[in-house]
């Protein structure tokens, strides 16, 4: 089977923050970075339960999986035949929670 990766703004958003602080570092390398992130995300249409569970998981009532990139967690969730990504994030960041 094969799935729709579909990534939402809140994800764009976050791709393009990442650009921005990579370009600042080394232009050369966003590019890089860049290539194999979008590889990463298009290997989402193939099996995207490989992955595990988020630990934002627990926190919503609907399935998070991530997907680990170099430093980065691309949390997305699965839909019937759409892959959403609705976040990159850095490692070292805490995990989403619901605002309360």
């Amino acid at each position: 089977m094969s799935y729709a990766v579909l990534i939402q703004p809140p994800a764009k958003k976050d791709i393009q923050e990442i650009c921005r602080w990579l370009t600042k570092r080394s232009k050369e390398k966003v590019t890089a970075w860049y290539f194999e992130f979008t590889r990463a995300i298009d290997s989402l249409e193939s099996f995207p339960f490989r992955c595990s569970l988020a630990p934002e998981d627990i926190e919503f009532d609907y399935e998070i999986r991530q997907l680990i990139f170099q430093q980065y967690r691309i949390l997305f969730t699965v839909q019937d035949e759409n892959v959403r990504v609705l976040h990159v994030m850095h490692m070292s960041r805490k995990p989403l929670s619901k605002k309360k």
